[in-house]
């Protein structure tokens, strides 16, 4: 039997040790709405119309029959070709479609919020951005886009409605409190009725404005009636979805201290990342590090137990160091005068990662035998 690691024993311990530190302010001192917003719906249904798979999940089966009659004759409109060549050409899935919903303008006709030749979508191009753009404004116009919305209304409205005490349960003060302090940030819930299963954390920065960080959620259950309803497991959804906000635009740094470490990580878990549609290390990076901060988001407001079944859910995902990295970060909590924020203590998790990189084998190995001994 392997003697477990330093840190793995530290993190049993960091669970028990947190709640004694909470940040005790009223969750609700920073208030936001949850809302449907019709520029995820419009670039999911421009991105399902062609043929992206992930954005074929929605749950509401009225709201798809809605949309497949509605835009039915225009499956052939160059936006929607447009998009299925950014697909098929470019890989334009997932976070990236919603990377463009939030860079545009909050109304219509449909603009970009920045200006072009200084500013574009996160992993777009500039000349993919500007074309899309172009493409969508036509295809609102032509289909009449904004009829669609105004018949939706009642839907949409419901789904807001119910959605709103998911927001009851989340401690948005946290965030800050964790990460460190985000000037003039504003954090947005939206709801995708497009989007079912699948869920991102998108952001958008505007020289001239307030940072926008996003928790797009994927309506994926309904009821009886095959109306959008929503349970309260999905706060951590919620919290996911926001940290991504915090960690993604910091970590460059960490990959560029890592050399080697983060591929070969990557390879001793490549299959069940491939599954979860991670197959590039960086990007495996940061969702470790995303479902981390989520452990010591759940240690902070709900206790060690929460905590600890939620590093066991994301060792059962191949995040096998999950124990190991949220212990990390409790002794980043723990020195907050020598850490004051989440990006100064990079230099720490690249070394954490750097170690971990030789034993990631063994790591994998002494996962799927304990597995395998809880299923006999």
């Amino acid at each position: 039997m392997k003697t477990p690691s330093p840190l793995a024993l530290l993190a049993l311990c960091s669970l028990v040790v947190l709640p004694l530190m909470r940040h005790e302010v009223a969750a609700q001192a920073i208030a936001i709405d949850a809302r449907v917003d019709p520029r995820v719906e419009l670039v999911s249904i421009i991105f399902r119309l062609a043929g992206n798979p992930e954005y074929n999940t929605g749950q509401i089966e009225a709201y798809n029959d809605a949309i497949n009659a509605y835009f039915g004759p225009f499956k052939a409109h160059p936006a929607i070709e447009f998009a299925r060549r950014l697909r098929e050409e470019k890989g334009m899935r997932y976070s990236r479609c919603m990377h463009m919903a939030v860079f545009l303008k909050d109304e219509f006709p449909v603009q970009p919020r920045a200006d072009l030749e200084k500013s574009w979508p996160f992993l777009w191009r500039r000349d993919d951005a500007r074309a899309f753009i172009e493409h969508a404004q036509a295809f609102v116009e032509d289909t009449h886009f904004e009829t669609f919305l105004e018949q939706q209304k009642p839907l949409y409205d419901l789904t807001e409605s119910r959605a709103q005490a998911l927001l009851d349960e989340v401690d948005l003060t946290w965030f800050e409190t964790f990460f460190g302090e985000r000037p003039r940030a504003s954090f947005k819930l939206v709801l995708g009725l497009v989007n079912g299963t699948s869920n991102y954390g998108p952001s958008f920065r505007n020289p001239d404005g307030p940072e926008e960080l996003y928790s797009i959620l994927g309506v994926q259950f309904t009821d009886d009636e095959g109306l959008p309803r929503f349970y309260k497991g999905e706060v951590v959804t919620i919290i996911h979805e926001f940290n991504h906000s915090f960690v993604n635009p910091v970590t460059v740094p960490l990959f560029s201290a890592m050399g080697e470490a983060g591929k070969t990580i990557q390879a001793a878990v490549a299959p069940q990342m491939r599954q979860q549609g991670y197959s590039m290390w960086p990007i495996m990076i940061n969702e470790s590090l995303v479902r981390a901060a989520v452990v010591r988001y759940l240690a902070a407001n709900r206790g060690p137990e929460a905590a600890a079944h939620e590093i066991a859910q994301q060792k059962k995902r191949y995040f096998v160091w999950m124990d190991e990295l949220s212990a990390l970060l409790g002794q980043y909590e723990a020195n907050r005068d020598t850490y004051p924020t989440f990006a100064s203590f990079l230099p720490t998790i690249a070394t954490f990662y750097n170690d971990l990189a030789p034993r990631i084998d063994d790591l994998v190995e002494q996962f799927e035998k304990e597995q395998a001994g809880e299923e006999q």
